[in-house]
């Protein structure tokens, strides 16, 4: 007998038939005593259906503008039970494209695979092939406008200024997308019965002429949004007052740029001015002139819009002055007006 435990090869060989004995009456107990059901357990085939796996694009593609690549995919995996188990548990496996950087510009039928799964199970995804289409990436900065989508402003009060910040923005995509482009804007919604003023901030919405919505990346992807809110303004005519004309040298004025601005303020100082004043320096003026012409905020208006008008002055030599020479009605010599 001695002789049988001095052999260290029979003790090894005892010992791990002891251990596989008991390994499977501990198992045995678990599945309500019945070693069969243990066994048939162990090589049991499952089907898992898996929905919404991400999809990962393969290849060096920062260039390039791809679309048609799904979000998610659904994968069926099938395979020993416990193996299968083991994977989802780990959670380390994904679905990705094949290197699109072997591809280029163009449409392309691309195959898509499972990784980090063990050879022993088996895979379907759904769907396994997609269309993709890759173009050269460019971009083009385009300006920021105000969709204000509803009219909440206090009775009395309109909106005197608004602005955005940054006032335009870096979109990135195909050329085909950034040819349709028509409208960069943001829209805006104002707080009900407003009176003071507003900021807020608004993300960048693309769209084509139509109003579709492009597929396209803004950079920044949000912009800040200033409104100024006033009391409501009226409208009054432009006088352009004139001094110190050359001696010798009729005038003619053309392409004024307004002939009404907009003053803001209590009701009553507006409604006693009968018109805005912007006046012009003709000192040294003896030849065609492109002049930027200030106009005079009236005593007791909060603001006037536009602060200043453009236009052009023509002399004319050899000729003395007479009123039909201006070209504009509201030009003239004489002092300006009483309000």
């Amino acid at each position: 007998m001695n002789k049988i435990y001095d052999n260290k090869l029979v003790v090894i060989l005892f010992s791990l038939v002891l251990a596989i004995f008991l390994f499977i009456f501990v198992k045995a107990e678990r599945y309500n005593n019945n070693p069969v059901s243990f066994f048939s357990n162990i090589n049991e085939t499952k089907i898992e259906n898996i929905s919404e796996v991400p999809v990962y694009a393969t290849g060096d593609v920062d260039d390039y503008y791809i679309t048609g690549i799904p979000k998610t995919v659904s994968v069926e995996i099938s395979g020993p039970s416990s193996l299968i188990d083991q994977t989802l548990q780990a959670k380390e496996f994904k679905v990705v494209t094949e290197n699109l950087a072997n591809l280029g510009e163009g449409s392309h039928y691309i195959q898509l695979t499972l990784e980090n799964i063990s050879k022993e199970l088996t895979y379907k995804i759904s769907p396994s092939s997609v269309k993709v289409d890759i173009a050269k990436l460019e971009a083009k900065s385009y300006p920021v406008e105000i969709n204000f989508n509803n009219d909440q402003i206090a009775p009395g009060y309109e909106i005197h200024k608004s602005q955005v910040k940054p006032n335009e923005v870096t979109l990135t995509g195909s050329k085909e997308n950034l040819d349709k482009v028509a409208h960069v804007t943001v829209d805006v919604s104002l707080p009900q019965n407003i009176s003071t003023d507003f900021q807020t901030t608004a993300p960048i919405i693309v769209k084509d002429i139509h109003g579709n919505i492009l597929n396209l990346t803004s950079k920044p992807n949000q912009v800040t949004v200033s409104v100024t809110i006033g009391k409501h303004g009226l409208f009054k005519p432009i006088h352009i007052q004139i001094d110190n004309k050359e001696d010798g040298f009729s005038y003619e004025f053309t392409n004024l740029s307004a002939q009404q601005a907009k003053l803001f303020g209590d009701e009553q100082v507006l409604s006693s001015v009968s018109s805005i004043i912007g006046s012009i320096d003709l000192r040294g003026i003896t030849q065609t002139k492109h002049l930027e012409i200030p106009l005079k905020l009236p005593e007791g208006a909060e603001s006037i819009e536009p602060q200043v008008v453009e236009a052009t002055v023509i002399p004319h030599p050899g000729t003395e002055y007479s009123q039909g020479d201006s070209n504009s009605p509201n030009v003239s010599y004489t002092s300006p007006p009483q309000h």
